[in-house]
């Protein structure tokens, strides 16, 4: 399955040996914690973990790779089972990546698959209010904010969990038209992505 492509990134269907490179961004030191993955006492125990998922996804989760050319750098997560709306997670897992706007191209081309392959009329996301680059993805595609939660904790320290939601009417008026190469560096995306992907 090939999804669609933004600035240089696609989505498209991961196989069960792409479990091995998922479980290799947890080499990297607090790439667990910044992500907010669950901790596992190895890396086989989370190659297997992300091959169950690939294999045998759980009802109501739809998860595609983020590509930039041929490489595997991160994935989406669609949840939910509603004809008209899901739930997006995005997630980097490649360090080096970080902060080159792979975030945002990804996050944008899941809006698209959404309304366009899907067929949804609203997407719906969550974010640490302290992810701020995340949170700063999402408005840039024109998400809107609808609640807070309190008492929530990213990174080891307090901060609230933001609610969001972008319509299809609002993405077709213009909203999901950005550029990776126009972002400034405060506009990048950072490592953990948004919404729910924890593994």
């Amino acid at each position: 399955m090939q999804g669609p492509s933004h600035a240089g990134v696609a989505l498209r269907a991961l196989v069960p040996e792409h479990a091995r490179t998922i479980a290799a961004w947890t080499l990297v030191p607090g790439f667990v914690r910044e992500a907010d993955w669950t901790p596992r006492s190895s890396l086989d125990e989370y190659e297997s973990h992300h091959r169950q998922l690939i294999q045998a996804p759980p009802v109501g989760h739809l998860r595609l790779g983020v590509f930039e050319s041929e490489e595997l750098v991160g994935y989406v997560d669609f949840h939910g089972q509603s004809p008209v709306h899901r739930e997006l997670g995005f997630l980097i897992g490649v360090r080096d990546r970080w902060g080159t706007g792979l975030g945002l191209g990804a996050a944008a081309a899941s809006v698209r698959y959404g309304f366009v392959e899907l067929q949804l009329r609203e997407i719906r996301a969550r974010a640490f209010e302290a992810n701020v680059r995340s949170v700063r993805i999402l408005r840039r595609l024109g998400f809107r904010m609808i609640d807070s939660e309190e008492g929530a904790e990213f990174g080891g320290a307090p901060t609230s969990l933001l609610h969001f939601t972008l319509s299809s009417e609002r993405a077709a008026a213009g909203s999901v038209v950005c550029d990776r190469g126009a972002l400034s560096s405060e506009g990048q995306d950072a490592g953990s992505g948004a919404g729910n992907h924890r593994p």
